[in-house]
């Protein structure tokens, strides 16, 4: 339906101003140095984008499936990979292609930090649309309560590996779910208005 997608534009909007934000806002708890309060910024900042990139994806797919279900509410589950399948084969084939031009971007960072860190100071491998829909559904239950992600990397602006994360701006790191609900938006327009 289209008020998720709406939704998802909403929280990537947001996600877009925390981005942007995030390397000049340093929010100092009780007893930190300046040091440590930009080091945790930083982290905290780029943890919580990495969980609304879950829920902007959950949310455009789940639109994606209601818009092409006649309006009907899609299952309340965070398993979006049985949702993914529903849909219509040419979306499911326009969403496979823009995650597909963002993991190999992320590829190639990862290919350019093995040369710089050594094959050992980057261990990021990453998933398939098929992982990342899988990882998305453990993402809305698990990463709330710890914001620590874990298993392959999914293209959410961020990349890891067993003990680190690194963030990134949007040029540098593109974020699949922003692109994902840029997509749909404009796509549910042109459905309506052919």
């Amino acid at each position: 339906m289209r008020t998720m997608i709406d939704t998802a534009c909403q929280v990537g909007r947001s996600l877009r101003g925390l981005r942007a934000t995030a390397p000049g806002i340093v929010v100092a708890l009780a007893g930190e140095s300046r040091e440590e309060a930009e080091d945790d910024s930083r982290r905290d900042f780029g943890s919580t984008s990495i969980f609304l990139y879950a829920l902007i994806v959950e949310l455009t797919i789940k639109g994606l499936w209601s818009y092409e279900n006649g309006g009907a509410e899609a299952e309340h589950t965070h398993h979006i990979e049985k949702i993914f399948r529903e849909l219509e084969t040419s979306t499911q084939a326009q969403i496979e292609a823009i995650y597909e031009r963002n993991r190999k971007y992320y590829t190639g960072i990862v290919s350019e930090g093995k040369q710089r860190l050594g094959e050992d100071g980057i261990q990021v491998e990453m998933a398939s649309i098929k992982q990342a829909l899988k990882w998305n559904a453990k993402a809305m239950v698990h990463l709330k309560y710890d914001l620590m992600p874990r298993g392959k990397t999914v293209p959410a602006g961020a990349m890891w590996d067993g003990e680190t994360v690194w963030f990134g701006s949007e040029a540098a790191m593109p974020n699949f779910g922003l692109q994902l609900v840029d997509w749909a938006k404009e796509e549910l327009v042109r459905r309506d208005g052919a």
